[in-house]
């Protein structure tokens, strides 16, 4: 077996801690202004957006990732569009009438706070075949 060199050994080493932090730092998770690019949904790990009391859906691929999400009462929900520019808007409707974002152009995000507990089915406006839910318990 061949012992590596040094220099084959730091850019082991450097090629790891370089997958790691990628993997550390992205998340689906965005704020309710986001400053990122269409189709970046990217964020640090220590925001404040993550949390017990906040979730996110990105949309992203003409669908909502998670489809299905669970939260407690009090959760802010926020669903960010991670689509490429060239994607038209997708929209956030409670088919309750609890909520509706309007059209989210890609990059931008809408928030709803869940108060009471419930399931909540919910659809985009222009794609209908997208469809999501969130159970609050």
């Amino acid at each position: 077996m061949r012992t590596p060199t040094p220099v084959r050994v730091v850019i082991t080493a450097l090629a790891l801690i370089s997958a790691i932090i990628d993997v550390a730092c992205f998340s689906e998770r965005q704020s309710t202004a986001p400053s990122v690019a269409a189709g970046d949904c990217r964020i640090a790990v220590g925001s404040p957006i993550i949390g017990s009391t906040r979730a996110l859906v990105a949309i992203r691929n003409y669908s909502f990732n998670p489809d299905t999400i669970r939260v407690k009462p009090g959760t802010v929900v926020t669903w960010l569009n991670c689509e490429p520019e060239t994607i038209d808007p997708h929209t956030s409707i409670a088919t309750g009438g609890e909520w509706n974002s309007g059209f989210l152009p890609p990059g931008t995000s809408y928030s709803w706070t869940f108060q009471s507990a419930g399931r909540f089915n919910y659809f985009c406006e222009p794609h209908p075949f997208m469809k999501g839910v969130v159970i609050v318990e």
